[in-house]
């Protein structure tokens, strides 16, 4: 029988794993190696360091550029300024709903996903607001999109910036107390949307409910996904006008949140932890919590630590390759 060279390595990665999950490693390190390359990304030493807990339900992190961790607090409608050393304060009251009348709203109606903009301006997912909003630098919140052919937009969920200032982001029903069935559903489909030069196109329907969105380092790409078990995660071409192409099934994981690192890996949140898949869509490696992950951004200086939030909760862990800086 021949051998190949391929078959050798095969072998000899399985044997590696398998061994360093017979000493332990899997029991004691929060991550699960499928692929040696995984090892390239994370250094197996590090622990998962919880530096802040006990909010109401946690999204959005995005690292500030004046060196803290900000994160959105759906239940709390607040978004949370995060110390280095887990301590949190107040940093945007009313940050996903300005109104007062709180009846006929879900459980979760503040904002949700962070970015920055190509200004330095913080975009801000308004769930019940139905908006997407901005932080301007001096601190003032003013609206940037709200609706969508004349009827307000259902619940930004999640948002990606292009380098050239355009604005991608998913609309499903979550900030609707009913979902799809809420009465006040203005928008029949949960679009994928672009802002570009104040002007909002709706450019996929294929999800009912899409979550998740993120850019592939060199922006050829845009991920999506979904946590509905019919929703898998998709990978688009980006045309040379913006719009989205080609839409094919990128893994079978479903997920929350979601971003991806300065070389192309992407990092799905779920239930199970964080899943790591390689560009070619080889799921690698997982972090595990022991809970919920919602979602997760890079941050402190050298943008090589990795900020995960967990419904209640906020954990760091130090890994080897950075995430792709705003």
């Amino acid at each position: 029988m021949k051998i190949s060279y391929k078959n050798i390595r095969t072998v000899h990665c399985m044997i590696f794993i398998l061994l360093l999950n017979q000493k332990g490693l899997a029991q004691n390190s929060p991550f699960k190696i499928l692929d040696v390359s995984f090892l390239q990304l994370v250094d197996t030493s590090q622990k998962v360091q919880k530096i802040a807990g006990a909010f109401g339900f946690l999204e959005g992190p995005l690292w500030s550029k004046n060196g803290y961790l900000m994160v959105s607090d759906l239940r709390a409608n607040k978004i949370y300024k995060i110390a280095k050393d887990g301590k949190a304060e107040i940093l945007i009251e009313s940050s996903g709903f300005t109104g007062t009348d709180t009846v006929g709203l879900p459980r979760d109606y503040g904002s949700n996903g962070l970015a920055y903009d190509n200004q330095g301006n913080i975009l801000v997912c308004q769930h019940s607001n139905h908006a997407i909003a901005m932080i301007t630098k001096n601190g003032a919140v003013k609206t940037v999109v709200d609706s969508y052919k004349g009827k307000r937009l259902n619940s930004p969920d999640d948002l990606a910036v292009k380098r050239d200032g355009s604005v991608y982001f998913t609309d499903p029903p979550f900030g609707l107390k009913n979902g799809d069935k809420d009465e006040h559903k203005a928008q029949a489909q949960n679009g994928i949307y672009r802002y570009y030069n104040d002007s909002l196109t709706l450019l996929s329907e294929d999800y009912r409910y899409p979550n998740g969105i993120a850019f592939s380092p060199d922006e050829k790409y845009l991920y999506v996904c979904s946590y509905d078990s019919k929703e898998l995660l998709r990978r688009y071409e980006v045309a040379t006008d913006g719009t989205l192409k080609n839409g094919k099934i990128f893994s079978t994981t479903i997920g929350d949140g979601m971003k991806v690192d300065s070389i192309g890996n992407v990092y799905l949140c779920n239930w199970q932890g964080v899943h790591v898949f390689s560009p070619n869509g080889k799921e690698i490696g997982l972090i595990e919590l022991g809970e919920d992950v919602t979602n997760l951004n890079w941050g402190d200086e050298d943008y090589k630590t990795l900020y995960i939030v967990a419904a209640s909760n906020i954990y760091k862990v130090r890994i080897k390759i950075p995430g792709i800086k705003p």
